[in-house]
Formats: structure tokens, sequence, C-alpha cells
């Protein structure tokens, strides 16, 4: 397979297994093969991993049908993913991948109900396959694809959190470039490795997934950090491949400055601001949040009323944060609007604690410096404030949690529409009434 020019596919045994049968027909000179299997159908929608292997396989047989089922069907499998059963025909060699203008292969759903003993048909799934450059995570890159690294390695903070630094014996592979204003982890471009895979600090971290975010892409990256948590990763949509938005359509700037707020408050936006944070071999390093989304003057002034001296010295005498900057100059949704106010009456509650619980004892891990006296303390750092301090709660949280889950349906919805998503089935529907509990999870 290498020798032919499979590329990564060689490394996977059932890629093996199908290839075997693509040898034997062509060494053979078999006019008519028929093959019909169970098989991860992976290898329809991965764009450059499997791009190889696909037109190979193509140039050889014909789709004829196929359907997908959760893998959970067979005993011992988890049903987090969908198993396909595929039927290809050589006689129709090429045929059943080209629709739409684009490489499209349709699938039916089907789900088994123990309880009735029957088989429903759920509808029909679209699978894609497009271009690497078509692709979200190649689009998020582009600006800056051709810019070096200014620090890599120990010269920068590689995290593994917010407030951790990597403890890898290893090389680090993150590195920082001019203009960085944080780095986003991206993992691949399917949905499955969105959940885990996608998150964003103020330094670099220690994995090579991932890139710098920048002026020049910040706008890009706050999409694709939006859309990756925004989406259900099931046994109907776990294979599927984002790509590029069409940034043509109505309504797409305000998308995007919606999209900027919900990046500030996920579980996933590790934005922080530290001063002397202990990395390997203690050396140590420092920076700012400039995902920051208030200004200082508002900061300073809670730091005067709450004698936090050295912090209302440090806002008054620092630059304005970029993501303050950038909202100032952008209108608002209301749904964005209300997440920013529900934000600040909890930064607002909490103000007072936060001498209290800079250092906070979790009870297993020994003290972990918050570093909560920075006056661009991140939402990541508000959090573990209001953890050590029990205040998960209060009003003001359960009201910004309210809001916050507004906008991110509202980020959801649009999905599709702006193409970032080919087929809107599997990843926000659910099944009728009297089969809830059981599609599509």
């Amino acid at each position: 397979m290498k020798v032919k020019g499979l590329g990564k596919s060689s490394q996977q045994l059932f890629a093996q297994f199908i290839w075997r049968i693509v040898k034997i027909k062509s060494d053979f000179e078999l006019p008519k093969v028929v093959i019909a299997f169970f098989i991860n159908p992976i290898f329809f929608s991965s764009s450059e991993y499997w791009r190889e292997f696909r037109e190979t396989l193509f140039s050889n047989f014909g789709f004829k049908l196929g359907f997908i089922f959760p893998a959970g069907d067979f005993a011992d499998v988890s049903a987090n993913w969908g198993v396909a059963f595929i039927v290809l025909d050589s006689s129709d060699k090429g045929k059943g991948w080209k629709r739409q203008n684009e490489h499209t292969w349709i699938f039916d759903t089907l789900y088994l109900n123990r309880d009735k003993q029957k088989i429903t048909k759920l509808g029909e799934k679209k699978l894609f396959y497009w271009p690497k450059q078509n692709s979200l995570s190649e689009w998020v890159r582009e600006p800056i694809k051709n810019l070096k690294p200014i620090q890599q390695g120990w010269d920068c903070a590689q995290l593994s959190s917010g407030l951790k630094c990597s403890d890898s014996k290893g090389k680090p592979s993150g590195s920082l470039i001019s203009g960085s204003i944080g780095y986003m982890v991206n993992v691949a471009n399917n949905v499955y490795n969105s959940p885990t895979d996608t998150w964003i600090v103020s330094s670099s971290t220690y994995k090579g997934h991932g890139f710098n975010v920048t002026s020049d892409n910040f706008e890009r990256a706050v999409v694709n950090f939006a859309v990756r948590l925004n989406v259900n990763d099931n046994w109907i949509s776990h294979i599927d491949e984002y790509h590029l938005p069409n940034t043509t359509l109505e309504g797409y700037s305000d998308y995007v400055v919606d999209c900027a707020v919900f990046s500030l408050f996920h579980s996933k936006s590790n934005q922080t601001s530290v001063k002397d944070l202990v990395g390997p071999n203690h050396k140590l390093y420092t920076f700012i949040n400039e995902w920051f989304p208030w200004s200082k003057a508002d900061i300073a002034s809670m730091a005067d009323k709450n004698n936090y001296y050295e912090m209302y010295n440090d806002a008054v005498s620092d630059k304005e944060r970029f993501m303050y900057k950038w909202l100032k100059k952008k209108a608002l949704s209301n749904e964005a609007q209300n997440v920013l106010h529900a934000a600040w009456k909890v930064l607002v509650k909490t103000f007072p604690f936060r001498s209290n619980f800079d250092f906070y004892s979790d009870g297993k891990n020994g003290a972990l410096d918050l570093h909560l006296m920075r006056w661009d303390a991140g939402w990541y750092q508000i959090n573990l404030l209001l953890k050590s301090a029990k205040q998960e709660k209060i009003p003001e949280v359960e009201a910004f949690r309210t809001h916050y889950k507004t906008l991110g349906k509202k980020i959801q919805s649009k999905i599709c529409y702006y193409g970032i998503l080919k087929d809107e089935f599997g990843h926000f529907t659910r099944r009728p009434e009297d089969e809830a509990g059981s599609y599509p999870d």
C-alpha cells in the first residue's frame, strides 16, 4: 500500500483488508466483483487521511447502497459511533459518489428497537468529502500559515490547562508567533474530536494539534470554537467533517460576534492571566488575558471599593485587552448582551472573595494559585473561585447559565445555514416521542 501511494491509511487494518480485495480483483482481472461488508465508514468523509485510499477504491468499485446503525448493536461495543453495511460493485466503478457537485454518499440510518422487536428507518444520512483546503481546520489557519514562531519549546508556557504547565519530559510541541493573543487546540476536522480536543489558553500548549490566534484569524478562530462545541457527537454525526463557512450569507458578521462572546465562558475556555506560573525546572511564566471583555476602568473601580490596591494600580497603568477593544466596535445581539451582563453580575458578586481564595486547595492536589488578584483574570479562574467558595448555585450564576445556553442554541441553529456542516440530520434533531431516549445517542 505504501509503494502504491496509499498514504496514512496504510496503517489501518481494515484498509489493508479492503486493499487486498482490490489487488486480487486487479491481479486476476476479474470482470465483476461485489463486496458486501460491515465497516467503520470513516473513509467516506475524512478529508486527507483517507484521500488516496478512497480514490483508489472508487476507481475500482461503485457504491451501490449502504445503511448506518449504532455500533452498540454488536455485543460489548460502544454505541457512540456508527457501523455501516455497504455494498460495492466493480461493474459500476466510479458511480454513486459524485452528487450535488461534491463527493456525496447517501446512507439509510436504521435503529433497532429491542422492546418492539422492529427496525425503524430514521432518515437518510449524507456523508461528504471535500478537498483539504475547503475544511474548517485549514480555513482557520490560512491567515497565519506563513508566520514563523518567535518562541517555542520551554521559552513559552506549555499549558495543559489554564493554570498548569505540562510536566511532559519530551519536547513540547506548542509555540508562539508574533501578535499571538492565545492558542487554540484543534484536533482533526471532525465532530468526534470536538468535545474533548477543542480548547483555548492564553499562552501556548504542549499539544501540537492547534494554532495561534492573532488579530488576523481571531474571527475565524471564535467561529471554529463555538461551532465545534455546539454540535452533538452521536452515532449518526460522529464522523462528519467541518466545511469552511459561507461568509457572504446574511447575518454572518453578527454570527461572528455571538461566537466571540460564546468563546469566553465555556468550560473549554481556559484563558487566564497569571504572574510567575511555575513550569518545569522551576521556570516562571507571566502572561495576560487578551480575551478579557471588560474595561480596566471598570475593574479598577471595583478594586478600589474592595481595597485591592495592587490590583487597582495594575489596572489603571495597564492597557485595554484585545477582546474589550474588539467588542466595543461591534453591535451585540440581545443574546450576547444578556450573557455579558449576566457574567458581569457574577464578577461583581464574587469580587469580594478574591483575596480570600487567591490560593485554593481541593483537598487532593494541594494548594493551587488561582492568580485572582490579576485584574484581567479569566472566566476559568472565576469558575475555580465559585467552586472553592461553594458559590456555584447562587442566583447570578444560574441566570448566567440560562443566558449562555440560549446563546449556544442560537449559534447551533445557524451551523448548517452557513454550510459549516452539510447535513443537519443527526446533529440537532431528536427522534419521535414514541421512541424517546434512544436516538440519536
